[in-house]
Protein backbone atom coordinates (compact mmCIF):
# COMPACT_ATOMS: atom_id res chain seq x y z
CA UNK A 1 0.00 0.00 0.00
CA UNK A 2 3.29 2.28 0.78
CA UNK A 3 5.06 1.68 -1.95
CA UNK A 4 1.43 2.16 -4.41
CA UNK A 5 0.97 5.75 -2.77
CA UNK A 6 4.56 6.88 -2.77
CA UNK A 7 4.93 5.83 -6.49
CA UNK A 8 1.96 7.31 -7.33
CA UNK A 9 2.32 10.75 -5.56
CA UNK A 10 5.40 11.00 -7.04
CA UNK A 11 4.12 10.60 -10.63
CA UNK A 12 1.50 12.85 -9.93
CA UNK A 13 3.34 15.86 -8.32
CA UNK A 14 5.65 15.32 -11.76
CA UNK A 15 2.90 15.20 -13.70
CA UNK A 16 1.41 18.61 -11.92
CA UNK A 17 5.40 19.85 -12.38
CA UNK A 18 5.49 19.74 -16.34
CA UNK A 19 1.98 20.13 -16.96
CA UNK A 20 1.68 23.36 -18.32
CA UNK A 21 4.21 21.69 -21.15
CA UNK A 22 3.06 18.15 -21.32
CA UNK A 23 3.74 18.05 -25.02
CA UNK A 24 6.97 18.55 -24.77
CA UNK A 25 7.84 15.81 -22.26
CA UNK A 26 6.31 12.99 -24.43
CA UNK A 27 8.19 11.01 -27.37
CA UNK A 28 7.03 7.50 -27.63
CA UNK A 29 10.67 6.34 -29.65
CA UNK A 30 12.92 7.62 -26.73
CA UNK A 31 10.50 5.70 -24.04
CA UNK A 32 10.56 2.38 -25.76
CA UNK A 33 14.27 2.59 -25.94
CA UNK A 34 14.74 3.74 -22.43
CA UNK A 35 12.36 0.70 -21.45
CA UNK A 36 12.85 -2.48 -24.15
CA UNK A 37 16.70 -1.22 -22.02
CA UNK A 38 15.77 -1.67 -18.89
CA UNK A 39 13.59 -4.74 -19.62
CA UNK A 40 16.59 -5.80 -21.05
CA UNK A 41 18.79 -5.76 -18.19
CA UNK A 42 15.95 -7.12 -16.15
CA UNK A 43 16.49 -10.37 -18.17
CA UNK A 44 19.59 -10.33 -17.78
CA UNK A 45 19.73 -10.36 -14.35
CA UNK A 46 19.23 -13.51 -11.70
CA UNK A 47 16.65 -14.09 -9.53
CA UNK A 48 12.95 -14.25 -9.71
CA UNK A 49 10.72 -11.99 -11.74
CA UNK A 50 10.74 -9.38 -9.39
CA UNK A 51 13.21 -9.64 -7.17
CA UNK A 52 15.33 -6.89 -5.72
CA UNK A 53 18.61 -8.06 -8.24
CA UNK A 54 16.78 -7.73 -11.39
CA UNK A 55 14.83 -4.38 -10.31
CA UNK A 56 18.01 -2.96 -9.40
CA UNK A 57 19.40 -4.13 -12.84
CA UNK A 58 16.25 -2.90 -14.45
CA UNK A 59 16.77 0.79 -13.28
CA UNK A 60 20.46 0.96 -14.35
CA UNK A 61 19.79 -0.58 -17.75
CA UNK A 62 17.06 2.47 -17.82
CA UNK A 63 19.37 5.17 -17.20
CA UNK A 64 22.40 3.80 -18.94
CA UNK A 65 20.33 3.53 -22.17
CA UNK A 66 18.83 6.84 -21.57
CA UNK A 67 22.53 7.89 -21.81
CA UNK A 68 23.38 6.22 -25.19
CA UNK A 69 20.40 7.63 -26.21
CA UNK A 70 21.19 11.06 -26.08
CA UNK A 71 24.38 9.92 -27.57
CA UNK A 72 22.41 8.91 -30.74
CA UNK A 73 21.24 11.70 -30.79
CA UNK A 74 23.23 14.06 -30.52
CA UNK A 75 24.94 12.14 -33.07
CA UNK A 76 22.27 12.26 -35.13
CA UNK A 77 21.82 16.65 -34.94
CA UNK A 78 25.65 16.60 -35.78
CA UNK A 79 25.72 14.91 -38.77
CA UNK A 80 22.48 16.23 -40.20
CA UNK A 81 24.06 18.40 -43.28
CA UNK A 82 21.22 20.59 -43.88
CA UNK A 83 21.83 22.02 -40.50
CA UNK A 84 19.23 24.26 -39.31
CA UNK A 85 18.88 26.37 -36.26
CA UNK A 86 15.01 26.38 -36.06
CA UNK A 87 15.10 22.79 -35.38
CA UNK A 88 17.88 22.48 -32.75
CA UNK A 89 16.52 23.28 -30.14
CA UNK A 90 13.31 20.84 -30.80
CA UNK A 91 15.84 17.95 -31.67
CA UNK A 92 18.15 18.69 -28.07
CA UNK A 93 14.77 18.91 -26.29
CA UNK A 94 14.28 15.24 -27.33
CA UNK A 95 17.72 13.73 -27.15
CA UNK A 96 17.19 14.94 -23.65
CA UNK A 97 14.50 12.94 -23.01
CA UNK A 98 16.18 9.72 -22.60
CA UNK A 99 17.78 10.90 -20.01
CA UNK A 100 14.63 12.28 -17.78
CA UNK A 101 13.23 8.71 -18.79
CA UNK A 102 16.09 6.69 -17.64
CA UNK A 103 16.16 8.59 -14.75
CA UNK A 104 12.70 8.56 -14.00
CA UNK A 105 11.97 4.83 -14.48
CA UNK A 106 15.47 4.46 -12.05
CA UNK A 107 13.30 6.86 -8.91
CA UNK A 108 10.14 4.73 -9.74
CA UNK A 109 12.02 1.41 -9.14
CA UNK A 110 13.89 3.12 -5.94
CA UNK A 111 10.67 4.16 -4.08
CA UNK A 112 9.47 0.92 -4.82
CA UNK A 113 12.48 -0.97 -3.69
CA UNK A 114 12.32 1.23 -0.54
CA UNK A 115 8.80 0.60 0.47
CA UNK A 116 9.95 -3.12 0.60
CA UNK A 117 12.79 -2.07 2.49
CA UNK A 118 10.62 -0.77 5.24
CA UNK A 119 7.66 -3.59 5.73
Amino acid sequence: MKADLGVLLFILITGLVISSLMSSFVDIISALYVLGGALSFALCASGVWNSRERLEAASEGAVICGWLGALIGAIAIVSKSDFQWEGLGPAIGIMLLTIMYGYFVKVVVRLVLLSRSSQ
